[in-house]
């Protein structure tokens, strides 16, 4: 029941993106299990799909769900060991202080690759010479999830070795241009074969369309508006959107965010602006409503 239960706390929060709903509910469950039962199967992950589609979010709220520390890290800012930048195995140092220094909680962790689309390999680097940004760092990163020791620091400034056999490894990246429903796709984007395979699952997110970006910023469980609602009680004033208003701001993101759930964040602080640049102005306890025709002419509709 468990996965159910992680399941069910995730669709309280993420709209759509069953399929990955479902695979990160079972590979979290099963984490949770391998916490008490050493030596069963585990299967990392490989999410593709755009940006704003809860790639990362819903992973680090299905982690959280059952406590299992989870570290979030950008592909981009890896590199190989002894190369200017951030070593891949520093994410599990990030991984053990997130694991309150408990090596054994830290083993059983999880670990988010963003943007790993980022790091495709190339023949040779901008200066000719090794690809220091592409296939070494998947290089480094293929040696950490097939499991090996990692040096890392104490609080106390003394080593210690995590064993990364049993850490879940979660990649994820937009993958722009391919499907992302077989192995011989990711490594023709340039992903090396030998980190593909070691994602045994792969899954893929979509953009939304209006319905499901309507639900995000008005009707899911600690929604945006809501969010917004708050700000503005704080600063003693009553913030209401019509149904037409939001109906209007979640069109406007599925037209022009391709269906990114991000883009809505960024649509109602242009709506808003003015309204809270002039909020001093107004007496307290008043109610701003925030119609159709205020969101359109804010957008340019």
């Amino acid at each position: 029941m468990l996965a159910q239960t992680i399941y069910y706390e995730l669709d309280k929060l993420v709209v759509a993106q069953e399929e990955y709903k479902q695979v990160m509910s079972v590979a979290i469950h099963n984490q949770f299990i391998r916490r008490a039962h050493s030596g069963l199967p585990k299967s990392n992950i490989l999410v593709s799909g755009p940006s704003g589609t809860g790639k990362t979010f819903l992973a680090k709220v299905a982690a959280q769900v059952v406590n299992l520390p989870i570290v979030i890290g950008n592909a981009t800012s890896l590199t190989q060991a002894c190369y200017v930048g951030e070593d891949v195995e520093n994410l599990i140092q990030q991984l053990f202080d997130a694991s309150d220094g408990n090596r054994f909680v830290c083993e059983n962790g999880v670990v988010v690759i963003d943007e790993i689309d980022k790091i495709k390999s190339a023949s040779t680097s901008v200066h000719g010479g090794r690809d220091v940004s592409g296939e070494g760092v998947q290089q480094a990163l293929l040696k950490m999830i097939e499991g090996c020791k990692v040096r890392i620091k104490d609080k106390n400034g003394s080593d210690v070795y995590i064993n990364t056999e049993n850490i879940l490894f979660v990649g994820c990246g937009a993958f722009v241009g391919i499907n992302g429903n077989e192995d011989q796709d990711f490594i023709n984007f340039g992903l090396i074969p030998e980190l593909v395979n070691r994602f045994e699952t792969k899954v893929e997110t979509y953009s939304l369309g209006t319905k499901s970006l309507l639900d995000i910023l008005a009707n899911c469980e600690d929604c945006l508006l809501d969010k917004y609602k708050q700000l503005f009680l704080y600063q003693d004033q009553v913030l209401e959107f019509t149904p037409n208003a939001a109906t209007a701001i979640a069109r406007k993101a599925a037209e022009t965010g391709n269906g990114s759930a991000r883009v809505l964040k960024s649509l109602v602080e242009k709506v808003l602006l003015y309204i809270q640049f002039t909020l001093a102005k107004r007496e307290s306890n008043t109610t701003i409503t925030i119609t159709e025709e205020y969101v359109n002419n804010r957008l340019g509709l």
